[in-house]
Parts: structure tokens; sequence; C-alpha cells
């Protein structure tokens, strides 16, 4: 047998390792698109047991999953409207609060005003939505807590 050559050794584990920090690019450029499918299967094989009982029963498969696609819409539907004004709501309340967090923080016998004396939060705030992409870096943050 025959010994490798070092270069030949590191070409390929250079390679490698290119081919691996590719791959992981990839998936991390289209992982909501990998997430949102992900759903979908998920989806589509939570309800499979339910149209093939429909179609066990006697209707055809098309009409079982046209009936159960209605059936998870109404109940997707439902969930949202129960869901929504709540949030609305409260959506609100906190944006009808903030004016007077606002004097709270410029009154400084206040809580809020001592802590802002004492840690400067509302300069903090500003750097961070200055410099770390603004509401939208907030919102995705939220959203991939949510």
């Amino acid at each position: 047998m025959r010994p490798r050559s070092w270069v030949r050794a590191g070409f390929g584990l250079g390679l490698g390792a290119t081919l691996a920090w590719s791959v992981v690019q990839t998936v991390v450029r289209v992982s909501s698109m990998l997430t949102l499918l992900l759903l979908a299967v998920f989806i589509a094989i939570s309800l499979e047991p339910l149209v093939s009982w429909l179609a066990h029963r006697g209707l055809r498969r098309g009409w079982s999953v046209a009936i159960v696609l209605s059936g998870f819409l109404v109940v997707l539907g439902g969930f949202l409207a129960l869901v929504i004004p709540p949030v609305a709501k409260e959506a609100t309340a906190l944006v009808d609060a903030v004016p007077g967090w606002l004097q709270q923080v410029h009154d400084h016998q206040s809580t809020l005003g001592r802590l802002e004396d004492r840690y400067h939060l509302v300069e903090k705030a500003k750097q961070q939505l200055s410099s770390g992409g603004g509401a939208s870096g907030i919102a995705d943050g939220l959203l991939g807590a949510g």
C-alpha cells in the first residue's frame, strides 16, 4: 500500500469542510421554507387517518379530502377568532400605557424614573434599536421565541 500525501489529505479535508459549511449555509437560508414544509407534512399525516376512515365508509377519496380540509379550515378559523380579539385588546392596552410609562421614566421620584437614572435604560434601548435592526430585529426575536 502506498502512503497518501499530506497535500492530498489536506485537500480532502478542506473540500469536506467547505462542503459541510455550504450545506449548513443552504439549510439556514431555506429554514423558513423547511419549517413550512414540515408543518404541512405534519398536518397531512395527522389528517390522513380521518380521510382514510371517510374513504373506507364509502365516500370517494377526493370528497373525503375536501370534507376534512374544510373542517380543518373551520377549526383553524374558529381558533383564530378566539385568539385575535384578546391579543388585539392587550396590544391596544399596551399602546395606551406607553405614554404613562414615559411620564414615569422622566419623573425622578417614581420607580421607573429611579431605574432610568441609575441604569440609563432609555439610552440603552435606543442603542439596541439603532444597532440591532430596529423593530424588525425585535419582531424576529419575538416570532422566534413564539
